[in-house]
Order: structure tokens, then sequence, then C-alpha cells
């Protein structure tokens, strides 16, 4: 029996072209929010949307692997302004 070769990873101008056409799904897919801020109960306009498994660690785009993010959460998911990337990775990866 064959095993069928993974798919290639999309790498450069491919992988940001497929990037650009899916992120208005994520986006009405989440509502236009931030969903950390939703989880504390807040509603902010989501202004990015982020890989939560950086591409450089293999992460696609994928909708399942992209969520809508405000600014601010979207610097302390990166680990900036005293975030923490693995602590917010999980819990947006648990999140639904």
């Amino acid at each position: 029996m064959e095993i069928p070769k993974p798919k290639k990873r999309k790498k450069g101008r491919a992988f940001q072209t497929e990037f650009t056409k899916v992120k208005p799904q994520v986006a009405e897919r989440d509502e236009y929010r931030c969903q950390l801020c939703k989880l504390e109960g807040r509603w902010t306009k989501a202004t990015q949307v982020h890989h939560i498994k950086y591409r450089s660690q293999g992460g696609t785009n994928d909708p399942s692997n992209l969520v809508c993010l405000c600014y601010e959460c979207h610097e302390k998911a990166h680990g900036l302004n005293g975030g923490n990337a693995k602590e917010i990775a999980d819990i947006l990866k648990n999140r639904r």
C-alpha cells in the first residue's frame, strides 16, 4: 500500500496569496471580533489575522490555524507587551 506524499508547503508569494484569500473568510467566521478579548467578555474589533501555529513552525493558512485578533492581543500573541506566546497559542487552539 502506497502512502500518499504530504503536500508541499507553500512558500513566498504563493503562501501570501493564499493568506490574502482566506483572511476575509476567517474575519467573517470570527464576526470581525478579537477572539482573545471575546474570551474575556469584551467586544473589540479585530484588525489582524494571526497564525496560531507560526508559519516558521510549519503553520498553514488553513482557517483552523487562523484567528482574528486586535492589535494589542496580536502583539501579546507574539510574546510582546507582556504576552506569553505559548500560553496564548494554547488558549487559541482550545477556544472552540
